[in-house]
This record gives structure tokens, C-alpha cells and sequence, in this order.
């Protein structure tokens, strides 16, 4: 199973998935789940060998569902199996706010050095 079965369309057909910036429109609607990613990773730079630095890249990764006849439960458990997950807040949903679940992925990369 793959988490495009989990998401929603927007109104003009696209899987609802969203990479900000920029922010998403008002007029993209969907009524599924939709995956807003921030576009720009988190994380730690530090020093390495051989004129290289490591990155600890976190990466921030937010389901909101706009079906309330459905829950996370499952997209949440796909998101833990695929990425190494360092941490999930879930907001159970509410009469004047959607369920959502927040996650911080972290992934790892050795940067190389720039030479003049």
C-alpha cells in the first residue's frame, strides 16, 4: 500500500499533496487527506571528514484529513513504516478543526565541500 491511495484530489485533479512555499492556494479544495510538506528541510549541520559536514535534515510533514468519515489511523501507520519518524503529534479532530498529523522525518546527508 502506498500513501497516494491515502490521499485525497484536489478540485482540479491533482493528488492533493502540497509543497510549501508557496503557500496553497484557496481555490485547490479537497475533501480527502491532504500532505503539506515544508519544502526547505530542518536540522543540525556539523563537521565531518575529508573537508565534508553531515546534515541531520528533518523534514516537516503534515496530514490534515478533510473527511470526517475517516480517520488517520492507517496513513499515520504508513508514515511510520516508510520514514524513520522522529516524531508524530496527532490532533483528533474537532467540531471546528480537522484531524491532523504532524510528523518530523528524519534524513540524513553528508555534505560535500565546495572548492575553489
Amino acid at each position: 500500500m502506498t500513501m497516494g491511495m491515502h490521499l485525497g484530489v484536489f478540485n482540479n485533479g491533482d493528488p492533493a499533496i502540497w509543497i510549501e512555499p508557496p503557500e496553497l492556494p484557496r481555490q485547490l479544495v479537497t475533501t480527502g487527506i491532504l500532505c503539506k510538506i515544508k519544502g526547505i528541510p530542518g536540522g543540525t549541520v556539523s563537521n565531518s571528514s575529508s573537508w565534508q559536514k553531515h546534515h541531520d535534515q528533518i523534514w516537516d510533514v503534515v496530514l490534515v484529513n478533510y473527511n470526517r468519515s475517516t480517520n488517520l489511523n492507517s496513513a499515520i501507520d504508513l508514515m511510520r513504516r516508510a520514514f524513520e519518524v522522529r516524531r508524530c503529534i496527532h490532533l483528533e479532530p474537532k467540531t471546528d478543526f480537522y484531524e491532523q498529523a504532524r510528523f518530523e522525518i528524519f534524513d540524513p546527508v553528508m555534505i560535500q565541500a565546495i572548492r575553489s
